[in-house]
């Protein structure tokens, strides 16, 4: 099935897929559009734990893919690891004041 295109350039040989229209022929984005008609189907993206995936087109050969980014942390995993950080500080500030304290003390 044809299907127009409209892109965001990442660089000179890739871009960040923006839009796929299906029915470019009643579009009118598809006349003003930055974009390219294709027949080339989008794949599916992979599941992988903990990462986003974002679907690309590779600019020289009109390949699609998909870039994967890390998912950002939710608050409860972000204080989990300031908690943590905050123990790891109070053991070293502990394991510093007994190394400075003297041996007579």
């Amino acid at each position: 099935m044809k299907k127009y295109i409209m892109y965001r350039e990442t660089n000179e040989t890739s871009a960040l897929v923006t839009s796929i229209i299906y029915s470019p022929e009643k579009s009118q984005e598809a006349k003003d559009g930055k974009g390219f008609y294709t027949d080339e189907e989008v794949p599916e993206a992979q599941t992988i734990n903990n990462m986003i995936p974002t679907l690309m087109i590779s600019l020289p050969d009109k390949k699609f893919y998909y870039d994967y980014q890390d998912s950002p942390s939710t608050l409860e995993q972000q204080l989990v690891k300031l908690k943590q950080a905050d123990l790891d500080n109070k053991e070293a500030i502990a394991l510093l004041l007994t190394l400075v304290q003297p041996a007579d003390a």
